[in-house]
């Protein structure tokens, strides 16, 4: 069953495995402790990929199964918010990362994708991690390892 159109107010619906991948990934994200707001638009995020995907027959293996078929099918859905629906660059880096934790939940590791640069004023308002060690904690969601990396990063600076 195809999904609807992502531009709907409405559920898209998903066929039985990736509902079943979208529910694992809710239990997942709901074990984390992050903001109720980061876990929404977490799950947002992960919905729209799916009804994408949905909306697309694979060519080169399964996103949701294959490391190569999963880069490859996140840098088109990359481009897909790029050009059709016209989105920010921290708006897709917010989808990116979502996608991130995605992943990892299902044990595929983090797509290799190249983030969208930011304007010099934005970058100096948002934290980020500057290591692959900040990186695997924050998946990880240990948040005081976060924290303390975090003030770390920002003594050194």
């Amino acid at each position: 069953m195809a999904a609807r159109a992502i531009g709907s107010n409405k559920e898209p619906a998903f066929d039985d495995r990736r509902a079943a991948l979208l529910q694992e990934y809710l239990s997942w994200l709901e074990g984390r402790p992050l903001a109720a707001r980061t876990r929404h638009a977490s799950s947002h995020q992960v919905r729209r990929y799916l009804a994408w995907l949905g909306d697309r027959s694979p060519v080169d293996g399964d996103p949701l199964a294959d490391g190569d078929a999963r880069d490859w099918a996140v840098r088109d859905y990359k481009r897909h918010l790029k050009a059709v629906e016209r989105w920010k660059p921290a708006s897709v880096n917010l989808a990116l990362a979502a996608l991130d934790s995605f992943y990892a939940q299902l044990g595929l590791g983090r797509p290799i994708v190249r983030r969208e640069d930011l304007p010099a004023s934005r970058r100096a308002r948002s934290p980020r991690s500057s290591s692959a060690a900040a990186d695997r904690v924050l998946i990880a969601g240990d948040a005081d390892a976060v924290a303390k990396s975090l003030k770390f990063e920002l003594r050194a600076s």
